[in-house]
């Protein structure tokens, strides 16, 4: 199954208008927010300019960071349609088992409420030599790494693990999580040294600090459908980071997922780049 996401003009008028909004709003309390973010990067808290709500990682947010995760955390409205690309859309592949042809209809609580897919349970582990990570039971693999949601279609396109030998003692050693040029310091693909931030997490497992990144990369060019405004493009994808340096080796796990993908299956792509561990030898 196929998903399409529809964002009339009208919806890419206002999510530019709130982009603008947010920005300025930003600027005026950029000290104290950035102040609580430098507090919590100090204390081993969470360093948040989420996909969810754009805030600040420093005192620059850039104006495009602002457009791209508005345009990321877009709900679905009447203007913001999802169109299900079926090739065999056939009344008769009903079948009495909750299945519509290969794809498993919502199921129900005792309550009538819809049970969510990032509510399933259990979770399954992958093991990649020493490094781990976790994905939901739900899903199946589909390709060589990618992973798919039986309603909703593809949810990760791809998963990578490298591990490098390093002189790093721990992640701190390359400064603040913000401030790391991931594409110059980690083993992940070239062109993420264009992406633009937006998250960052500090997280310690066993004792181990792992820093985690959301970025996203700008198209060069797009359809005039596809702008937030006029020389803005939608993003296509979503790379999260997570890495960890153990026993002298740096382990960088690479998260590659659609857009369309995350605005669905979020919650779950943030609990598999949470998973990720690596045992020490």
């Amino acid at each position: 199954m196929a998903f399409t996401l529809h964002i009339h003009v009208s919806t890419l008028q206002a999510t530019a208008v709130a982009a603008k909004h947010a920005v300025r709003t930003t600027i005026k309390s950029r000290k104290s927010v950035a102040a609580r973010a430098v507090h919590k990067a100090e204390t081993g808290g969470t360093v948040h300019a989420s996909i969810d709500h754009p805030a600040v990682l420093d005192a620059g947010l850039k104006r495009r960071t602002a457009l791209l995760g508005l345009a990321l955390s877009l709900p679905l409205s009447n203007n913001c349609s999802i169109a299900a690309e079926n090739e065999n859309n056939d009344d008769d592949d009903d079948d009495d088992d909750g299945y519509a042809g290969d794809v498993k209809l919502p199921e129900f609580d005792d309550k009538g409420k819809v049970i969510s897919n990032e509510e399933i349970k259990p979770f399954v582990t992958k093991t990649v030599g020493a490094a781990s990570y976790q994905v939901p039971g739900f899903w199946s693999a589909e390709g060589d790494s990618g992973w798919k949601d039986p309603v909703l279609g593809r949810a990760v396109d791809s998963i990578e693990i490298v591990a490098i030998d390093t002189k790093l003692n721990s992640m701190t050693d390359l400064g603040r999580l913000e401030n790391v040029k991931v594409a110059k310091s980690l083993p992940v693909p070239a062109e993420l040294a264009k992406a633009d931030l937006l998250g960052g997490k500090k997280q310690v497992v066993d004792g181990v600090m792992y820093y985690q990144w959301d970025l996203v990369t700008e198209p060069a060019t797009c359809a005039p459908e596809k702008q937030i405004i006029q020389g803005q493009c939608l993003p296509e994808f979503i790379t999260m980071l997570s890495a960890c340096v153990i026993d002298g080796k740096l382990y960088v796990m690479t998260i590659l997922a659609a857009a369309e993908s995350f605005k669905f299956s979020g919650k779950s792509l943030r609990a598999l780049r949470d998973s990720f561990s690596v045992a020490a030898a």
